[in-house]
């Protein structure tokens, strides 16, 4: 479920330079509600290679009500690990 601020702000954000403000928003999150870790710091370099549709998955299970442990391994599953 999307609120329709998340739902604006996808929409507004759309293009490129849309895609790196998507992009600070979520490391942002990420580092707000898991600090900043070697963990979220791999998660965080590799949102630059994922595409549109998993940035917007992503987004979707941080404003969602999973377990941290739980929240870290999906994002993880995610996004590209750069190998």
């Amino acid at each position: 479920m999307q609120s329709t601020t998340w739902k604006r702000l996808l929409a507004r954000e759309a293009g490129k330079e849309g895609r790196r403000k998507l992009q600070r928003v979520l490391v942002r999150q990420l580092r707000r509600r898991f600090g900043r870790t070697e963990r979220t710091d791999a998660i965080a370099a590799g949102l630059s290679r994922c595409t549109q549709r998993g940035l917007d998955r992503v987004a979707d299970l941080l404003v969602g009500s999973k377990p941290d442990p739980e929240l870290l391994a999906a994002i993880e599953r995610l996004v590209p690990d750069g190998s």
